[in-house]
């Protein structure tokens, strides 16, 4: 930002200067966003002098915040400025309970979702004109106050990085001028602008930061604009560089099914703690758009990719399932699967989907079965039991050898078995099965800590396998042995 155009007033010609920089077409079309403050009248007026009328238009959003009688002065006032310099205002109303339920859902504050609301509308508005622009009149004060914000909060995970002049659709052409020099615009068209009785109010924090913490900082720091403005512009620089990098590590560590986002562990954990955060908040993303919930107010919370990072990094190689906010994260050995309750309806199979076998240990628990997705059940049935018929093809495992945690999963490319005759390929006996390469994810794999137990083919066309390592000698009646079996249900 260019502070020392903080204090000059600025014209036509600026804002001309502003559209060749930053190479804009204002033949494109402009929404104002449009308060009636001094900010976005100034706006209003520079604007209304550079683009034609029928590509602009001011809109201003009605949070349903304010006193009724204080709302429809505002709106009249508005209506008025925006006639006197020929620009038609266009009144959005969110509703009186709109932002109290989104600040609800995002599991923030009633700025946050405010804030949110009021873009969802203006790029809405946008959408419905094929205009390619919002202007908003963010001023250098609004830079400050930005900055400080996100230093005190701990801004993630870029930083500080401030306001951006020009971030698509929203163009921010009084930027670099301070709120009392843009205030002279106003003056000078001999216009008055509207105050918002809710600016007074310090429980809000930027009101708070603006009201008292910027005053003692001048006072202290005359130079104050120009210091947070380069920490503004160098934090937006290591941004472009950390977004990139979390791009390209996104593209290698993430894989998108109907059902959820795969995380690729070992890839994941080779970078550092920041960028597997932005993976993290890239993997909510794209799992939110799966969901078909990229226009809800949902946001993933810090705490939440805290917690998401740390259970990867300690339970890798392992087995465990964790709620998340709005989500779901299975970590199975060297993946993990990001999903979320509605998604996990879509799992036509068990690929990157495992299910604990936690109760294998426990002798009251004679008889049960497991839905494993596409039509299958997982059976394991004590000797004796007559629910499942047993074969030459069956699997008897002795789970005294197991070896905990046990889970069922899909076959990977890289599995192996060691079996009597041999270690083999898993992929190599779908092969000598002739199992089509459609169906191969539906067969069951059962895996402990040691490595595969058992494949259950059986009921897709091919065999039921038994680790050798798991082949027992020693009850050859069976009476201590488990059967587990699967079979395909009949609709």
């Amino acid at each position: 930002m260019n502070t020392t155009n903080a204090f000059r007033v600025p014209t036509v010609e600026d804002l001309d200067q502003f559209f060749v920089r930053h190479r804009l077409d204002r033949t494109q079309g402009v929404v104002i966003a449009f308060s009636g403050g001094s900010d976005s009248l100034s706006l209003a007026i520079l604007l209304s002098q550079y683009v034609q009328k029928e590509k602009l238009i001011a809109v201003y959003v009605d949070h349903g915040l304010r006193p009724s009688e204080e709302l429809q002065q505002e709106i009249k006032l508005n209506r008025t400025n925006c006639a006197a310099v020929g620009i038609d205002l266009e009144v959005v109303e969110l509703g009186r309970y709109a932002v109290s339920e989104t600040a609800r859902l995002r599991n923030g504050g009633i700025e946050d979702a405010a804030r949110y609301l009021r873009r969802k509308a203006l790029q809405q508005v946008a959408k419905a004109k094929q205009f390619a622009y919002v202007a908003t009149g963010h001023t250098s004060d609004d830079q400050v106050e930005t900055v400080l914000m996100s230093m005190l909060q701990g801004g993630f995970l870029s930083g500080p990085k401030g306001i951006l002049a020009v971030s698509p659709p929203y163009i921010r052409p009084l930027l670099e001028y301070s709120k009392e020099a843009i205030r002279s615009v106003v003056r000078q068209r001999g216009l008055s602008w509207s105050e918002d009785s809710t600016n007074a109010h310090d429980r809000y924090l930027r009101n708070a930061i603006r009201h008292q913490i910027v005053p003692e900082i001048a006072s202290v720091f005359p130079s104050y604009r120009t210091a947070l403005s380069a920490v503004a512009e160098q934090t937006q620089a290591n941004t472009l560089f950390l977004n990139e990098s979390v791009r390209k590590a996104s593209d290698t560590v993430l894989t998108q099914f109907p059902h959820g986002i795969e995380i690729q562990l070992d890839s994941y954990l080779d970078y550092c703690e920041t960028v597997r955060y932005g993976i993290l908040y890239e993997a909510w993303n794209r799992l939110q758009q799966l969901s078909g919930n990229s226009d809800t107010a949902y946001r993933f919370p810090y705490a939440s990719v805290r917690i998401a990072d740390s259970l990867i990094a300690e339970k890798k190689h392992t087995f465990c399932r964790i709620n998340l906010f709005k989500a779901v994260l299975v970590v199975d050995y060297s993946l993990a699967l990001f999903t979320s309750n509605t998604l996990v309806k879509r799992i036509k199979h068990i690929d990157s989907c495992p299910l604990p076998l936690d109760d294998v240990f426990d002798n009251s628990v004679c008889f049960h079965k497991i839905a494993l997705g596409a039509g299958q059940v997982l059976y394991r049935a004590r000797s004796g039991q007559s629910e499942v018929i047993a074969d030459h093809l069956s699997v008897w495992i002795d789970e005294t050898l197991l070896e905990q945690p046990v889970a069922v999963r899909a076959y990977r490319n890289t599995d192996t078995i060691s079996l009597a005759e041999g270690t083999k390929r898993i992929v190599d006996l779908f092969s000598q099965w002739k199992i089509p390469t459609t169906k191969r994810k539906l067969i069951p794999i059962i895996e402990d800590q040691k490595g595969i137990v058992a494949v259950l083919g059986r009921a897709t066309g091919g065999r039921d396998r038994l680790s050798r390592r798991m082949l027992s000698d020693n009850d050859l009646d069976r009476k201590r042995l488990t059967l587990y079996s699967v079979e395909v249900q009949k609709d």
